[in-house]
């Protein structure tokens, strides 16, 4: 009842930031607020990656499977790059600089088919926005009246096929107009597959591809264009979400429900979805499980929070809580035994006692710090506007996959009921919406 009650207040017409292409379809003016009351208008209303974190639990528990097609259609008409947009701005100004938004997008399309039963959707034919993914050739393939028609199971497809074959370009009108706290670096987007291991990797130091994307703004802490938490390498939570979407969609080719089972490389072979699939299953314990730290690092038996592609093995063992969500999504990628033990230690050191966020980083890390002040103007570095707002402070959303984590890795005889105790912080907060300091009191 309190989550239908919500959905609401999230989801609706709002004529400033609704989708302007495609208007024969039906809830296409629909759009999602990535929060509220910050994210509620205009064009910083709506974002592909808050939009597919709660997909789930806004459209598809509650039934709402005609709103949820009509935001998935929406979002893959505007595939570019072979990516789902970070900031959707209507369909008009789109931002492709999140590497993780996409494959939020690509649950969603499976949960949505698996739980609506309309496997007809894969065979919908979308009218693409961007008919290419040149600025120039985009724009004059307009102006002749072009259009491009995709299926969704090609768009789907063609996601999967580009990262196999790697993505590389600059962000249309890079510069102060679309960012202006990046360096000019940051504009440059690139994602590749390490056809070893089966990881996609992406990102520079310069910019910020996951949701942890607080970039620098402070010049007298000379942090401005400098991101806090890059992460420039390969996610855990991108790993986990890629292991998931190739498992599900080779099910559902299996099925005869999806056309495609299979993506070319750049050395001329094919590869098979399970076979990459395979890959990630055999090499994801041997490369993000630490179980004995060295001097330089905090804790034994713990999972990476990525594969630094540039040796950045400091930060990419800094323990966070990107790991929950791969734990939840992909269980199975896990040596049990050693799930149990993070989770222990997990909770020790990112859970707050009767608190509904989880920490961003293990309170114990020498970056850690825990009070978010946008406005700060000293000339600390870590602090400064804010620069610490995925380096200690709790986040809602994360909790979801946390308590998901618990149900699926546990010794614990009383779990459904455990899990019932932490669930009424949420609830507390919900009917009252009181503020969190109160609820956060050990």
């Amino acid at each position: 009842r309190l989550l239908l009650n919500a959905i609401p207040q999230f989801n609706g017409y709002i004529e400033s930031s609704r989708f302007k292409h495609n208007t024969e379809l039906p809830y296409n003016k629909l759009s999602l607020s990535a929060g509220l009351p910050h994210f509620s208008v205009e064009y910083m209303r709506c974002w592909g990656r808050d939009t597919f974190i709660s997909f789930n639990g806004l459209f598809l528990i509650p039934g709402l499977f005609k709103e949820a097609k009509a935001i998935l259609l929406n979002y893959a008409s505007v595939m570019r790059h072979g990516l789902i947009p970070n900031l959707l701005d209507s369909g008009i100004n789109c931002r492709y600089n999140a590497r993780d938004a996409t494959w939020f997008f690509l649950k969603s399309v499976i949960d949505y088919v698996e739980k609506s039963k309309d496997y007809d959707i894969f065979n919908y034919g979308v009218n693409m926005v961007f008919l290419s993914d040149d600025f120039n050739e985009h724009n004059n393939k307009k102006m002749r009246g072009e259009k491009k028609i995709m299926k969704l199971a090609e768009i789907v497809h063609e996601i999967l096929q580009r990262h196999a074959k790697g993505i590389s370009f600059r962000e249309w009108r890079a510069g102060n107009q679309i960012d202006e706290q990046m360096t000019d670096e940051g504009f440059n987007i690139r994602i590749y597959l390490n056809e070893e291991n089966g990881f996609i990797y992406g990102g520079n130091k310069w910019n910020c591809g996951t949701w942890m994307d607080k970039m620098g703004s402070s010049e007298k802490a000379r942090n401005k264009g400098h991101p806090a938490t890059p992460r420039n390498g390969a996610d855990c939570e991108i790993i986990g979400l890629l292991y998931y979407t190739l498992v599900h969609l080779n099910d559902l080719n299996l099925k005869g429900k999806y056309p495609f089972n299979e993506v070319h490389l750049n050395n001329g072979k094919n590869l098979r979805y399970s076979e990459w699939a395979a890959k990630i299953h055999n090499n994801f314990e041997k490369f993000f499980f630490i179980e004995k730290n060295d001097s330089n690092l905090q804790h034994d038996s713990i999972y990476k929070d990525y594969i630094s592609d540039d040796n950045d093995i400091r930060h990419e063992s800094q323990l966070r809580p990107n790991i929950f969500v791969t734990l939840a999504v992909a269980p199975e990628l896990f040596n049990k035994n050693h799930a149990i033990k993070f989770m222990e230690i997990a909770e020790q050191f990112l859970i707050v006692k009767n608190c509904i966020g989880v920490r961003t980083l293990d309170y114990t890390d020498k970056n850690y710090n825990g009070n978010y002040e946008v406005h700060n103007d000293t000339d600390n570095y870590h602090l400064a506007h804010g620069l610490n707002y995925h380096n200690g402070p709790e986040w809602v959303w994360p909790s979801g996959f946390y308590l998901i984590s618990k149900i699926k890795f546990n010794n614990d005889e009383e779990i459904f009921n455990n899990l019932c105790k932490k669930l009424i912080p949420f609830e507390v907060y919900i009917q009252k919406d009181i503020p969190k300091s109160l609820i956060c009191e050990l």
